[in-house]
């Protein structure tokens, strides 16, 4: 899941602009009548499998912050990367990855340059078709490897590329255009709804909807079995590090939500908490430092659902991260 997950984030970042400022020469660009923000609203909830939503600029806010993702993605890296594609990993507003049966899919808002998304695209696949509006959407059909790609640019400031079977880009357009009248988008449809409702406001959000099956069922000592949904939301915030006012650490809060209604009896609760705590003290959890937590784990039923959160210190988190994921990130990154 994690590769997947990552491998499918690398493709928003080439279609990143972030060039120098555009000289007086150039037209004004046509700007289509969309609505973006928040990307989450132009993702469909049909046959939609997980959804990350992310927000980087206000992620990294903080120098303390910004110095613990620094622990994943360093300057080499950063630099690589963006030698590579012409693109800043922090140059966005807000990112947008989904997945469906036979098809990823990757939303961006932010400042963009189109030609240089355009250009960066036809790079690395051979293009077979090309259509603009002159209304400021483009759309590009290519072919990568044995894949079909689709690139969509909405003005300056939203581009998409999809992956596989075609269907939830065009889906996202018409939301962005609002003529998608009949069908909601993911988080204003049940089950995630809810999830979204319960987990609040984050910088860095995980959505799986239900019903679960296979390994997903199995989860949390099967928990999931009768679970309508799961979110998990993370943010960074800064503060004193061992009570000294002049060191500033990152804390990395993470809330998890296992959404449905589980009889006291089931023993659902000590089923969550027992999974966690095993995630916790693996060889991974170990690496990012779950073992001196700032805030231990604490795992309550509620109404509705069960909640567990954890506050951990976000450089061991991420630079275990790394190391545990090195392999799949440097592939990602030469992409």
């Amino acid at each position: 899941m994690l590769q997947r997950t990552a491998l499918a984030i690398s493709l928003a970042f080439p279609i990143i602009g972030c060039g120098g400022a555009p000289t007086a020469a150039k037209a004004t660009p046509v700007e289509p009548a969309v609505r973006l923000a928040p990307l989450g609203n132009l993702v469909a909830a049909a046959g939609l499998e997980w959804l990350v939503l992310v927000e980087p600029k206000t992620l990294a806010a903080s120098p303390a912050a910004f110095d613990a993702l620094s622990q994943l993605f360093p300057a080499a890296r950063l630099a690589d990367f963006e030698a590579r594609h012409g693109a800043a990993l922090t140059g966005f507003d807000e990112l947008a990855v989904a997945s469906f049966p036979g098809t990823g899919l990757v939303l961006v808002r932010g400042f963009l340059n189109a030609p240089r998304i355009e250009a960066t695209f036809a790079a690395r696949t051979r293009v077979t078709e090309r259509h603009a509006n002159g209304e400021g959407i483009v759309h590009v059909v290519a072919q990568r490897g044995s894949e079909p790609e689709r690139l969509l640019l909405l003005g300056t400031r939203g581009a998409s590329v999809e992956r596989g079977r075609a269907g939830p880009q065009r889906a996202a357009e018409l939301f962005a255009l609002g003529r998608l009248k009949k069908a909601r988008p993911a988080l204003a449809s049940e089950p995630l709804g809810s999830a979204a409702a319960r987990l609040g406001a984050f910088p860095a959000r995980f959505f799986v909807p239900g019903p679960f099956s296979g390994e997903w069922a199995a989860a949390g000592g099967g928990v999931l079995r009768t679970a309508t949904a799961l979110a998990v939301g993370a943010r960074i915030e800064e503060s004193s590090a061992n009570g000294d006012a002049r060191a500033r650490e990152a804390r990395l809060e993470i809330v998890l939500w296992v959404l449905g209604e589980f009889p006291k009896e089931a023993g659902a609760e000590a089923r969550v908490g027992a999974t966690l705590d095993r995630l916790l003290a693996s060889n991974v959890g170990r690496l990012m430092g779950t073992e001196q937590p700032l805030e231990p784990l604490s795992v309550q039923a509620v109404d509705g659902g069960i909640r567990a959160r954890i506050v951990l210190r976000a450089r061991d988190v991420f630079r275990g991260a790394r190391e545990a994921t090195e392999a799949s990130a440097e592939e990602i990154f030469r992409r």
